[in-house]
């Protein structure tokens, strides 16, 4: 087996003895808490594209709705009901440490929802702030350049409180042709002070229950932490997005009567490809209709697709003990898949979770975005623990297909080697053992953070065995201030093999979202630079990313290098 100097860095790097610490995380590290995903590289272009939103224009707790705190996507419908409850009693919440008494939260919940909201509060305290809110805008540029092909895009949000939201999102690459057609998401909501809660005409994601039936837009593979073992639904929420897939076009509409929610929408799969590209219309057409029942403790709901899926789910949280489940029926295949777990607190902040699934070859649902190891919700017999503290974070999966013939083993375990008020370090150890193909996948890794107030230093070493054995190192360095924000990085790699490759979220500006799958041997360079205007009193601001990186392969490698630019500008109005 080949080794190198990065590879013998990463493993010593694995249990140096050094002290580390918590630092303050950036955009990709408090989406990938929020979501359950392990690290950055587990995460999808618009899902980071959505919460970036979120994250520029913060989820006001003390004045949203019910509706706008399940469709963020950040709280459980328990963790809803326990905020409206407790401002219904105890006036508007004034602090995070107010939060995290509130049932259904706790700190390490609370630090990971910090970066998303806001205690904005209009009221003096114990009372609860009056639905209040103004007109904003957004309007998002960007550019680049790779290897002599141009990219552009370009957005546009506004909103008007709560009352109405919507945009368009346009993007296009020059790679082969001059003027090739563009990918376009667009979307208009409104939602009145009525029953009738929410209606959408364009783009939006449905996600219900635990996925079986209805889950567009982004969702985690496998079980990569404990925190991703059940779902958040957040029913039908508007998307405007530069992914060029993961949603639904047509129109939606939600109701609420009391704790009852319905929710129903049409939704055309040809009509984005009809419009950005010219292509036939076709006439598939799907159609949805969800009843949710809320309650302080949890929720059910049953979820029907005419031809394609009807399920029943539940979840609920009984003095801290979280149960959730979902039964589906795929009327095609005659078939019934079902997924159900557990989820409970004990000892000293750890929380054990549970989770169990069987889907039948026979169930097809090409909608449905349930946890699964495979590739789709089909074919699949599996069981996953996961145990959490803090940083700590163990999650062990097992599945096999219906004729024993496909089995797989998954174990992640990231635990946190030291701390202290400047350092951080944090490892990283996966394996995967299967009956088939390479049998077995070893990926190690560490990575040490060092923050001195404005300035900040990174160091990461990865091992990982597969085929042979690929290894990188990267060192990064850099400056965060009110105004300016800047970072380098420089990464040396040696990946011989395809199997061996190795992914690493690169720092870019929000909304956008670059992770690198390095093969080969060679060395790359790379820029981050963040300037922020705003404008006091007038409550706009202006800001300006630049992105530059070029990478260059050892001669044995047969790759020609590569080198890129992006530049991205928003104003927040």
């Amino acid at each position: 087996m080949k080794t190198s100097l990065p590879a013998a860095l990463s493993a010593a790097f694995l249990f140096l003895p050094v002290t580390g610490f918590l630092c303050a995380q950036d955009m990709a590290d408090s989406i990938a808490l929020v979501v359950g995903a392990s690290s950055p590289e587990e995460l999808d272009e618009s899902e980071v594209e959505r919460l970036n939103s979120l994250m520029d224009r913060k989820l006001k707790i003390n004045t949203a709705s019910r509706r706008a705190l399940l469709a963020s996507g950040l709280f459980s419908p328990y963790q809803a009901a326990s905020i409206i409850d407790w401002r219904s009693r105890c006036g508007d919440i004034l602090s995070f440490t107010e939060l995290s008494t509130l049932d259904g939260f706790d700190k390490g919940a609370v630090d990971a929802l910090r970066p998303f909201l806001s205690l904005e509060s209009y009221a003096l305290p114990g009372v609860s702030s009056l639905e209040k809110g103004r007109f904003g805008q957004d309007v998002l540029l960007k550019g680049g350049w790779k290897d002599g092909n141009r990219s552009w895009g370009l957005k546009y949000r506004f909103n008007a409180g709560e009352r109405v939201e919507g945009g368009v999102a346009s993007r296009s690459n020059f790679a082969d042709r001059d003027f090739p057609p563009a990918s376009t998401s667009f979307s208009l909501a409104v939602h009145p002070r009525s029953w009738l809660s929410t209606v959408i005409v364009g783009d939006y994601y449905a996600r219900f229950g635990e996925g079986l039936a209805l889950w567009s837009g982004f969702s985690l593979s496998g079980v990569p932490s404990a925190g991703n073992f059940a779902k958040k639904p957040s029913g039908i929420s508007p998307a405007v997005t530069f992914s060029s897939s993961g949603m639904l076009r047509g129109v939606a509409a939600g109701a609420d009567f009391g704790r009852l929610s319905l929710s129903g929408g049409l939704f055309f799969p040809g009509l984005k490809p009809w419009m950005d590209e010219g292509k036939d219309l076709g006439r598939e057409t799907g159609a949805f209709v969800n009843a949710t029942l809320l309650s302080p403790s949890g929720r059910s709901g049953v979820t029907f697709i005419p031809g394609k899926a009807v399920s029943a789910d539940c979840h609920y949280c009984p003095k801290g003990v979280d149960f959730f489940a979902e039964g589906a029926y795929s009327p095609s295949g005659k078939a019934v898949a079902g997924i159900g777990g557990m989820s409970v607190a004990f000892g000293g902040g750890y929380r054990l979770s549970a989770l169990a699934r069987g889907y039948p070859a026979g169930y097809r649902n090409r909608f449905a975005g349930a946890v699964s190891s495979g590739s789709t919700v089909s074919d699949e017999y599996g069981a996953s623990l996961g145990l959490s503290r803090g940083s700590l974070d163990f999650t062990l999966d097992a599945r096999c297909s219906a004729d024993f013939g496909k089995t797989q083993i998954k174990a992640l375990l990231k635990f946190p080697v030291l701390e202290s008020d400047n350092w951080k370090i944090t490892s990283r150890i996966g394996e995967r053992l299967r009956g088939y193909g390479r049998r077995n996948r070893t990926d190690l890794r560490a990575d040490i953070s060092y923050v001195k107030g404005p300035f900040d230093a990174a160091l990461r070493g990865n091992l990982l065995l597969c085929r042979e054995a690929g290894s990188l190192v990267y060192l990064e360095s850099g400056y965060k201030g009110e105004v300016l924000s800047c970072h380098l990085r420089g990464t040396l790699f040696r990946v011989d093999e395809w199997d061996d490759r190795i992914y690493v979220y690169e720092r870019d500006a929000p909304g956008s979202f670059s992770v690198t799958a390095w093969y080969g041997r060679g060395a790359s360079l790379s820029f981050y630079l963040a300037m922020k205007w705003v404008r006091p009193g007038r409550g706009w601001r202006w800001k300006l990313y630049l992105r530059g990186w070029a990478t260059g392969y050892a001669r044995e490698t047969k790759k020609p290098g590569s080198a890129g630019l992006k530049l991205q500008t928003v104003i927040n109005l």
